[in-house]
């Protein structure tokens, strides 16, 4: 769903933040679940804002409560027009 460059760039952020276990999950498992549509409004509108500022506190605090119990329920919440966190 993300495009080459986009999942480097997310990838090598998301691998320094996430444990080794938790980035293999969440690459594995929310690839699948987004799609095309979502991973354009994430990456394009979220990733600015997401990578800048949210990343500090979404990284240290929601990152296990994220790839644990948000994982099953994220797919259906990120066609809200705001995600949950």
């Amino acid at each position: 769903a993300f495009s080459s460059l986009e999942s480097r760039a997310f990838s090598s952020l998301e691998s320094r933040a996430f444990s080794s276990q938790e980035s293999r999950a969440f690459s594995s498992l929310e690839s699948r679940e987004f799609s095309s549509l979502e991973s354009r409004a994430f990456s394009s509108l979220e990733s600015r804002a997401f990578s800048s500022l949210e990343s500090r506190a979404f990284f240290s605090q929601e990152s296990r409560a994220f790839s644990s119990l948000e994982s099953r329920a994220f797919p259906s919440l990120e066609s809200l027009p705001y995600p949950p966190w």
